[in-house]
């Protein structure tokens, strides 16, 4: 712990950021500062799988749209935390599997370590992610009292189905979901792929359906206490995503409703990871 709170003396540039691990080489970040900015806030961002922190300031990604909406509007940009464990990693609380734990790191190491480097949040702090990212936003949105705001893009969530289920199941899932309504049996196969690599983490990640329900989106949203949770959300999702998630994402936001939790729901006609630039510009930065 105490070698996690160590502030670093030496950096390296990703394009106009400050990027290095912290003590120990685990935890890679990034942190992101537009010059000239008064924005207090702090946005922490949690990249999707196969990505990485440094994925905020590429010229093709929506992080950059986001950035040219808040010039073109007037607003100041806040400062971007990005954090990374590697190209695929879940925010599971410990357990019996050594890829669980990273929820407690995240929340007792990581977190306090970034805000001495940055030296605290002296306005809001906000939480954004997208698909895998998305899923890790939402266990720090709902499970510490640490943010304000939270972002979660594409997450994959599903109803009514989980990673422990029957082949059977979680087939009969797929065909009743709005991406198997677009796609059809021309993209059955490549449903069955998406949904089938979810299931793999989760079953790699949680052990047994007891751990997983420690982390299903929607139990945890469900058993969420309002007055300990002042915080307001912004959820999207495309219709026809092959990770078959429109669905569980619109649970999750009449979960959230029901706890008189402000949500902002935008779905998205579109697949994976289809962004609304503008609503969510606004969302970060009102």
């Amino acid at each position: 712990m105490r070698a996690l709170l160590l502030l670093l003396t030496v950096f390296s540039s990703s394009a106009w950021g400050q990027c290095n691990d912290l003590p120990g080489g685990k935890v890679h970040y990034c942190i992101y500062e537009t010059a000239g900015s008064t924005n207090p806030d702090v946005i922490y961002y949690f990249h999707g799988r196969f990505g990485k922190a440094e994925r905020w300031a590429e010229t093709d990604f929506y992080s950059e749209n986001l950035r040219k909406e808040w010039i073109a509007t007037g607003k100041q940009a806040p400062k971007v935390v990005a954090l990374s464990f590697g190209p695929v990693w879940l925010l599971a609380e410990q357990n019996t599997s050594p890829y669980s734990g990273l929820f407690e790191v995240m929340r007792d190491q990581v977190i306090p370590a970034m805000e001495q480097i940055i030296g605290g949040t002296k306005g809001q702090r906000i939480i954004l992610g997208e698909s895998m990212g998305g899923f890790n936003t939402l266990q720090m949105a709902l499970k510490t009292p640490l943010f304000s705001k939270a972002a979660s893009l594409c997450a994959p969530i599903v109803n009514g189905v989980d990673p422990f289920d029957s082949e059977d199941k979680i087939n009969e899932f797929i065909k009743k979901s709005a991406a198997y309504a677009y796609h059809g049996e021309a993209g059955l196969e490549e449903i069955q792929e998406k949904v089938g690599e979810m299931i793999g983490m989760g079953i790699a990640v949680w052990k047994t359906r007891e751990n997983w329900q420690k982390s299903d989106p929607l139990l945890v949203a469900a058993s969420v206490d309002k007055t300990t949770a002042p915080i307001s959300f912004y959820v999207n999702a495309g219709f026809y995503d092959p990770f078959a998630l429109y669905e569980g994402n619109i649970e999750l936001v009449k979960t959230l409703l029901l706890k008189k939790i402000p949500v902002e729901w935008h779905p998205e006609w579109g697949g994976h990871c289809k962004i609304d630039i503008p609503s969510l510009a606004r969302f970060l930065v009102p």
